[in-house]
C-alpha cells in the first residue's frame, strides 16, 4: 500500500461519523449493501518525478554487519536513494441521501484542514489525549495560549510532535485536496448518492544502498 493511501486511511478512519455511527473508510470498489461508507481508489501508478543520492543517518537493522548491539539506537551514515513521487488518490463517498452525503464531505473537509492546520490529534505521538513522549496528557488540550489556543502542540521540538507529512514522507506543499464533485449512481434504486473528492500529493521514498563506514584514517608513507 503506497503510503499517500495510508496517510488518507489514517486522516479518516473513525472521524467520520453519522449520529453516533462511524462511517467505514476502506480501499475496496464500490460496496452496495454498506452505505454510507467511504471507499479509496489509487487512478494509477506513481509518477517519478526527482531522484537523488544522497548520505543520511540510519538507524541500522539487528542483522546489519555494523550493528552495533550496545548502541542499538545509534544511527550511522548511509548511501540512500530518494525518490520524489507524485500521485493522485480518489476519495469516494457513498451515502443514501443528501443529509447524509453533505455531512461526511463536510467532515472530509473538516479532517484535511485539521492536517494543514497541525492539529494535535494527528500527531504521530498522541494517543487518545496522551502524549506517547510524556506518557501524560497531550499538553495542547490544556494550553491556553500561543499554539495550544489553536490546539497545536505547544513545544513541539521537546514533546517529539510528529505531523502527518513528517510521519509519511509528504511533500507538504504538493499536497492538495479538491473540491467533491458528484457521480451519483442512477442504476441503482433507490439512486446511490456518490461524491468524489480528488487527493493529489508528492511524496518521497527511500531506498537504503549502505556503505561501509570509516572507523580509522591512515596515511600510506612514501
Amino acid at each position: 500500500m503506497i503510503t499517500p493511501i495510508q496517510t488518507i486511511l489514517t486522516i479518516l478512519k473513525d472521524n467520520i461519523h453519522i449520529d453516533d455511527d462511524v462511517v467505514p473508510v476502506i480501499k475496496r470498489n464500490y460496496p452496495l449493501d454498506k452505505t454510507p461508507c467511504i471507499t479509496i481508489e489509487n487512478t494509477g501508478s506513481s509518477t517519478t518525478r526527482n531522484k537523488w543520492r544522497l548520505n543520511l543517518p540510519y538507524k541500522l537493522d539487528v542483522d546489519h554487519p555494523q550493528y552495533d548491539k550496545d548502541n542499538p539506537n545509534a544511527k550511522y551514515p548511509q548511501d540512500v536513494l530518494k525518490t520524489e513521487k507524485s500521485t493522485t488518490i480518489n476519495i469516494h463517498v457513498w451515502s443514501d441521501n443528501e443529509i447524509e452525503r453533505e455531512s461526511i464531505n463536510n467532515q472530509i473537509s473538516d479532517c484535511f484542514l485539521k492536517v494543514e492546520s497541525d492539529y494535535c490529534e494527528y500527531c504521530s505521538r498522541y494517543n487518545d489525549g496522551i502524549c506517547s513522549t510524556t506518557s501524560k496528557k497531550c499538553e495542547a488540550l490544556d494550553d491556553e495560549f500561543s499554539r495550544g489556543v489553536k490546539m497545536q502542540c505547544p513545544n513541539p521540538r521537546d514533546l517529539d510532535y510528529e505531523n502527518i507529512y513528517t510521519r509519511y514522507n509528504l511533500v507538504r506543499e504538493k499536497c492538495n485536496l479538491e473540491s467533491p464533485f458528484d457521480v451519483d449512481d442512477l442504476d441503482t434504486k433507490p439512486i446511490t448518492l456518490h461524491s468524489v473528492f480528488k487527493f493529489t500529493c508528492n511524496f518521497y521514498e527511500y531506498h537504503v544502498i549502505g556503505g561501509n563506514i570509516s572507523n580509522k584514517i591512515s596515511f600510506k608513507q612514501q
